[in-house]
């Protein structure tokens, strides 16, 4: 990869750096924001003369909106549309992507995505970092999304020392390694798809972890008849969670916090808070994480189990299924 000139910020100052440095014409839009830790890296055209380090990466993939939407993990691209001529553009491009895959869809409880080789070698493993932490992914095995990185940092902040978390979809461990990369916790992390957990372990490897994980490979349901009183449960099946809630509710602590994603439109959003209400979660936080489809966003809430309501749970998880085929 080629060097490249960023600007090295705290956290805490990004936004504002990043601000000056866009309205004086100094910030590389053709290069992506680095995000590592505490501190932020921030692309900056070659001929700026300040302070600053030099990176070696790859410019930002861009294409014509008409194409469709992407995503870049590791080395590896998957693309929402099919569209050969572009795939192959990509590689010519960029050195470091070697395969080029079409998504077709993920499917069944295990989820994973049924994929269709574009272009390049078809080797669906790949190593991708975030947040600084190192995954290996296997792409065709378990499912995964880079879009949820700053998702992913903001639940980082959100966890305090000390904390019992139950992750109910872990996957190949991104929200569970990168918590317990920065926060001596314990975290049990179950998945139904035991490739995904087997990769799970390899991270938990690659990784220094202040934090202690369990994995277990079996379905939530299962796991979570064996947890009690947890500080926090993560809720990250956005096309499932909801159908998931009751037996969630019972591994949580009163006052404890549960971290709940799901597909939406806004009338569905305005539904499903009536529904976490009546089971008594309280919003402390909601909001769009990115869009689905032109009606449909992934929400993200932060929500405060109280202790009304949780007689309703059985009848509240059987009562809307509209969104499970999203």
């Amino acid at each position: 990869m080629p060097p490249k000139k960023f600007v090295k910020a705290p956290k805490s100052m990004a936004e504002k750096i990043i601000t000056d440095l866009r309205a004086k014409g100094i910030f590389d839009r053709n290069f992506s924001v680095i995000r590592n830790g505490e501190f932020i890296y921030i692309p900056v055209r070659d001929d700026y003369s300040g302070e600053h380090i030099v990176i070696d990466a790859e410019p930002r993939i861009t294409v014509p909106s008409a194409s469709g939407s992407f995503d870049t993990i590791g080395n590896i691209v998957i693309m929402k549309r099919y569209d050969e001529a572009l795939a192959h553009d990509i590689l010519k491009t960029h050195r470091n992507i070697r395969s080029v895959f079409y998504d077709d869809g993920v499917a069944g409880s295990e989820r994973k995505r049924k994929l269709r080789l574009i272009a390049g070698d078809g080797n669906t493993v790949t190593e991708y970092r975030e947040n600084g932490c190192s995954f290996i992914i296997d792409i065709s095995k378990a499912y995964f999304s880079p879009r949820l990185a700053t998702e992913r940092r903001r639940l980082i902040d959100q966890v305090s020392d000390g904390e019992f978390i139950f992750d109910m979809f872990a996957g190949v461990g991104p929200i569970s390694i990168e918590i317990a990369r920065y926060h001596r916790v314990r975290i049990i992390a179950s998945d139904i798809n035991c490739e995904a957990i087997n990769m799970l372990q390899q991270n938990m490897t690659r990784n220094a972890l202040r934090g202690v994980i369990e994995p277990v490979c079996a379905d939530a349901r299962s796991v979570a008849s064996e947890i009690s009183e947890a500080d926090r449960v993560i809720m990250n099946n956005p096309t499932a969670s909801f159908s998931f809630l009751p037996d969630a509710l019972k591994t949580v602590r009163v006052g404890g916090t549960v971290n709940y994603y799901e597909f939406l439109d806004r009338s569905g959003l305005e539904s499903r808070l009536v529904d976490l209400k009546s089971v008594g979660l309280e919003p402390v936080d909601i909001h769009r994480v990115h869009s689905y489809s032109k009606t449909i966003s992934l929400y993200s809430m932060t929500l405060k189990k109280g202790m009304r309501g949780t007689d309703h749970l059985d009848t509240v998880s059987k009562s809307d299924e509209r969104h499970s085929d999203i």
